[in-house]
C-alpha cells in the first residue's frame, strides 16, 4: 500500500513541476529529530525552543521540542492527542505561555497545549464539529488563536469559518462563515494576524459557473467579525492558494495556477495590490510554505537538484516577490526530501522542518538552522 501512494506522491510531484534556478548547497547540518513515518510538519519556536507538530502513520499526533538551533532533541515523540484515531494536519503556534496545536480528526477540530518543558498543559479538546483543514495563529493583541477551517454546522452555503479559541481551548464565540456562496473553499484555508485582526485566504469555486478555481479572502476583526465581503482576488481559472503572511503593510498570499507560482498581495479592505509570478522560476507544488522575516519572504518548496534527488529549497523575496539571492538546497540527503515546514525565524536564525527520505527506510522528520 506504501509503495502505491509513493507513486501516487511522486506522480503528483512530476505533474505539478515546473523548472527552477539551480540551488547553491548549504552547509547547514541537517539533524533528525525523529526516526519513523511522520508526516506534514508544522513548527514555532517560543521560550528558547523550538516545537514540531506532525502525525505519523498510525496517525497519532506528535510533538518534538528541541532545545537549540543545532537540533539537539529536549522532549521528543509527545502524543498531544492522546491515541486519538484518525488525526492530521497538525498546526501549532506558540502563544507566549505553551505552543498550541490544533488538527482535524473524522471532521471534528482539536486543540491541545504543550508546555515548552515537554508536558500537557491542556489535554486534547474538541473545538467544533463538522470540519476539515484547519489553519491557526496567535493574535498577541486580543490574547487568543483566529482558528480557520472548512465546514460548517448549516452547511449551507459551507466552505471557510473562522473561530476564535483562547490558549485553553475555550471557544470564545459562535463560528462566522467567511465565503457568502456555496462556491467550496475546501482547499485547506489559511490565516495570519496582522496584530489586530485576521486575513483569511482559501480558494472558492464561484466562478465559471463554478468550474474555476481562484483565490478568495476575507478580513476578520479582533473581535470575530468579517469586515466588508469576501472577494476573487486572481483570475487564472485554475489557482491554488498555499500561505498567506502580514508583511507588515499588507497581507501577501504564496499561490500556483496556470501562471505558476505567484504574490498575491492584498490590503485589509480586500483591494487587490498584486498578483504576479514569482521570479526565480521556483518550483510549485501543495507543499509550498510562506514566511516573513522583517522585510523579505521566504518560501520553502520542494525541488529537483540533480534527476533523481527531491530536496527542500529556501527562496527569498523582497516585498513585491522579487528574489533575492539564488535559492538554498537546505538538505543533504539524496533520497526524497517532501512536506517542508514554514520557515521559521528566531533572532538572526532561519529553521525549517520536513520529512526525509519519504517512504524509505531512514523516514523521519529532519530540522535545520541556519543564517
Amino acid at each position: 500500500m506504501k509503495k502505491i501512494v509513493y507513486l501516487f506522491l511522486i506522480g503528483l510531484f512530476m505533474f505539478s513541476f515546473s523548472g527552477m534556478a539551480i540551488a547553491k548547497p548549504v552547509s547547514w547540518q541537517n539533524q533528525n529529530v525523529y526516526k519513523g513515518f511522520n508526516f506534514s510538519p508544522d513548527m514555532d519556536f517560543g521560550a528558547g525552543k523550538y516545537a514540531i507538530a506532525s502525525y505519523d502513520e498510525n496517525r497519532k499526533m506528535e510533538m518534538v521540542s528541541l532545545i537549540n538551533a543545532n537540533g539537539t532533541v529536549y522532549n521528543g515523540n509527545i502524543d498531544v492527542s492522546l491515541g486519538a484515531s484518525n488525526p492530521s494536519d497538525p498546526d501549532v503556534s506558540w502563544n507566549g505561555t505553551t505552543f498550541g496545536v490544533f488538527w482535524f480528526d473524522s471532521w471534528r477540530v482539536y486543540y491541545a497545549s504543550v508546555h515548552p518543558d515537554g508536558y500537557l498543559v491542556t489535554n486534547p479538546v474538541m473545538v467544533y464539529e463538522g470540519a476539515v483543514h484547519v489553519s491557526a495563529t496567535w493574535n498577541k493583541k486580543s490574547q487568543e488563536y483566529g482558528v480557520v477551517f472548512w465546514g460548517g454546522n448549516d452547511w449551507n452555503p459551507a466552505g471557510a469559518r473562522f473561530l476564535r479559541v483562547d490558549q485553553y481551548g475555550r471557544v470564545l464565540a459562535p463560528e462566522v462563515a467567511l465565503n457568502s456562496v456555496n462556491g467550496g473553499g475546501y482547499y485547506r484555508p489559511r490565516i495570519a494576524t496582522d496584530g489586530s485582526g485576521f486575513g483569511v485566504t482559501w480558494s472558492d469555486m464561484r466562478t465559471c459557473d463554478g468550474t474555476c478555481r481562484e483565490v478568495a479572502f476575507a478580513y476578520v476583526s479582533k473581535d470575530g467579525y468579517k469586515v466588508g465581503g469576501d472577494v476573487i482576488l486572481t483570475s487564472t481559472g485554475a489557482e491554488h492558494v498555499n500561505d498567506i503572511v502580514w508583511n507588515g503593510e499588507e497581507f501577501a498570499m504564496v499561490t500556483y495556477g496556470n501562471n505558476g507560482v505567484s504574490m498575491v498581495r492584498v490590503d485589509k479592505g480586500g483591494n487587490l495590490l498584486q498578483f504576479s509570478s514569482l521570479t526565480g522560476d521556483p518550483p510549485y507544488s501543495n507543499n509550498m510554505r510562506l514566511s516573513w522575516d522583517k522585510n523579505h519572504y521566504l518560501l520553502t518548496t520542494i525541488g529537483y537538484t540533480n534527476k533523481t534527488d527531491i530536496d527542500i529549497l529556501l527562496y527569498k523575496y523582497d516585498r513585491f516577490g522579487k528574489i533575492i539571492g539564488s535559492p538554498t538546497d537546505i538538505s543533504e540527503s539524496t533520497t526524497i526530501d517532501y512536506y517542508p515546514s514554514n520557515a521559521v525565524v528566531s533572532g538572526n536564525s532561519i529553521a525549517v522542518a520536513w520529512v526525509g527520505d519519504l517512504w524509505g527506510q531512514d523516514q523521519g522528520i529532519l530540522f535545520v538552522s541556519g543564517k
